[in-house]
């Protein structure tokens, strides 16, 4: 059986970012389904029902950052998709932990 995730189950999982050392915000969670094809950020439906799959990305929007990435569809998303908001999540902290955060 699938996890179904729920909106308020992402930003929870959110606070546990490390926040971004340049700019002192923490990024976002923000998900597609396997072909890319971005979702309605402030509906559950998909995430009820993912039908086509389930990405997980990073957004880290905030023009003033130097780290920020570049624009697409959805706002300053990284590359990568996640099968998981917690890999998300780890993958940013590991990274900031590598590079002497």
């Amino acid at each position: 059986m699938k996890t179904k995730y729920t909106l308020k189950y992402l930003r929870k999982v959110e606070e546990g970012f490390i926040p971004c050392p340049f700019c002192g915000k923490k990024p976002t969670i923000v998900f597609s389904d396997d072909e890319g094809n971005w979702k309605d950020q402030d509906s559950e439906e998909y995430l009820q029902d993912a039908w086509s799959g389930l990405c997980f990305s990073i957004c880290h929007e905030n023009e003033d950052c130097p780290i920020e990435p570049p624009e697409i569809d959805m706002g300053r998303v990284y590359s990568g998709c996640y099968d998981t908001p917690e890999e998300a999540v780890e993958d940013w902290n590991e990274h900031l932990k590598k590079h002497g955060n």
